[in-house]
């Protein structure tokens, strides 16, 4: 998507850029977001629910699918290289929005087997 007065924008060349978007020179770098968030998943996995993972057997595996779905799902409606969509929405969005609801209701299962 274009970035407008955001701060953060990558320049993509006119030569790569979609037919529909060629009069934009600056767009989100989405890949950029994504390791961002990725990292931070990281650390809220390592640090913050480090003593889940010694109560609960699978927590931390669930929380991981939970929160990585949910940043997919979140990046996924900006992105511009889609390539299937089901009543106008991005399939890898639907596959997260289904990743969140696994995450939650595994997080909730290994809470209630403990």
């Amino acid at each position: 998507p274009i970035t407008g007065n955001f701060p953060i924008k990558l320049f993509v060349d006119s030569s790569f850029r979609p037919f529909e978007y060629q009069n934009n020179d600056y767009f989100h770098p989405v890949f950029l977001y994504e390791s961002i968030f990725d990292f931070l998943i990281f650390l809220i996995l390592i640090f913050a629910l480090k003593k889940s993972a010694d109560k609960y057997d699978g927590f931390v595996f669930f929380a991981y699918i939970f929160l990585y779905s949910f940043v997919r799902a979140f990046l996924e409606l900006i992105r511009l290289d889609s390539v299937l969509f089901i009543n106008s929405l991005p399939f890898p969005f639907l596959v997260s929005v289904f990743g969140i609801f696994a995450g939650v209701l595994g997080m909730i299962y290994r809470l209630r087997a403990h």
